[in-house]
């Protein structure tokens, strides 16, 4: 029932809003369903009330389980949550809901030790990360922050939920009025972190930061303007942990410049810069015919002025 399923009627496809109506009538049927069964149920609804940015049926949804007396388990949070942050509803409710959740599933108890949820950290990991996506959907920058860094500093942090939560970060960054300082900060704290974790056991991988990070960060520093921290990220650092610049880090360099015809001036130093470090990878540029007609007017200028100046330089 979710917005890609193809749910058919005699009329063909059934619209979002009657796909809506579907559940409610599921939730209204309930009564005569054997209470087990219906908390397999609930958490489904909840997902599919998100996918649909039902507000109205999430209400329905959270009045059963009034009548039931049944407690919201993670998934339904998790669904409450995603709806709320992506439909941008009222910033208050939304943040008492956060809080409630976290104070139901705290990431740990207040003497220290592993809390009741340890047992499934999975499943804490991916509430707490819907969490974070929803603050950063939200623009919740300082509350954002905050988790964040508990989230870093938990000694039970497992390596999935280290790398999604860098993503989310780095990306949340990127599309923010951010000063270049503040991403080189962050940036820090992640690369220390990657280097000094020490798994909490034997069976614990070990988290470290992944080519997406890299390319995270270079899209974030372009994003603020600051191509020169871009390019060291891409030919210092990037060499130094094992990953050699493709064709995707260089497209997530000059993408952003393309987009904005001010910028072009800088995103043709760039072009230019690239194809004499690594020209391979923009002679693949060139010839990849799904590149968007943006991108292929500014590779063709680049390309034919780094031309016109190095026959200068031979004449």
């Amino acid at each position: 029932m979710g917005p890609e399923t193809p749910v058919l009627s005699p009329f063909g496809p059934q619209s979002i809003r009657e796909r809506s109506k579907v559940v409610v009538k599921l939730v209204n049927r309930m009564e005569s369903v054997v209470q087990a069964r219906s908390n397999e149920l609930m958490p489904y609804l909840f997902k599919v009330a998100s996918a649909l940015g039902a507000k109205n049926t999430e209400q329905v949804l959270w009045k059963e389980l009034l009548r039931q007396g049944v407690e919201p388990d993670w998934r339904m949070l998790q669904s409450a949550i995603s709806l709320r942050t992506s439909t941008r509803a009222d910033y208050k409710q939304t943040m008492e809901l956060i809080m409630h959740v976290m104070h139901v599933y705290p990431i740990e108890t207040s003497n220290g030790a592993e809390s009741a949820l340890d047992v499934l950290p999975a499943d804490r990991s991916a509430l707490y990360l819907s969490i974070l996506k929803g603050l950063s959907n939200c623009g919740m920058t300082e509350p954002f922050e905050l988790l964040a860094h508990e989230m870093l500093d938990t000694p039970h942090l497992k390596a999935r939920t280290f790398s999604v939560l860098a993503q989310t970060w780095l990306e949340t960054l990127g599309h923010l009025s951010t000063a270049s300082s503040t991403i080189h900060h962050v940036w820090g704290i992640l690369k220390t972190k990657a280097a000094n974790f020490v798994p909490s056991s034997q069976y614990d991988a070990a988290i470290k930061l992944d080519r997406s990070h890299f390319h995270a960060v270079v899209e974030a520093y372009v994003r603020v303007g600051d191509v020169s921290s871009a390019w060291n990220v891409i030919h210092d650092e990037m060499p130094r942990h094992g990953f050699m610049p493709e064709l995707n880090t260089f497209y997530t360099l000059v993408v952003p410049l393309a987009s904005t015809s001010k910028l072009w001036p800088v995103g043709k130093s760039v072009v230019a810069k690239f194809n004499t470090h690594y020209p391979e990878i923009v002679r693949r540029a060139v010839e990849d015919k799904t590149n968007t007609l943006i991108v292929k007017a500014l590779l063709r200028q680049a390309l034919n002025d780094f031309d016109g100046e190095s026959q200068g330089v031979k004449a």
